[in-house]
């Protein structure tokens, strides 16, 4: 199934491998992107959008991008 899923958008046998090897990591980050969108709705019903503000943005900024470039460069 993974390598099938890369035959749809490129016929390179080069990047059709390589799409397969980053399949598990995508569906990880499609799970927690998904939980997050729920949890940012239960937390605007909940009115504490300030806190998750604060929180989001160190996270994103404290965590995320740091984590991206050592990623990306490392």
């Amino acid at each position: 199934m993974k390598d099938d899923l890369g035959l749809i958008f490129n016929k390179d046998p080069e990047t059709v491998d390589m799409i397969s090897g980053l399949m598990p990591y995508l569906s990880i980050f499609t799970l927690l992107d998904a939980i997050h969108g729920v949890q940012q709705g239960t937390v605007r019903a909940l009115g504490r959008q300030k806190i998750v503000t604060y929180v989001t943005i160190l996270a994103y900024y404290g965590f995320g991008i740091p984590f991206a470039i050592y990623l990306g460069f490392y």
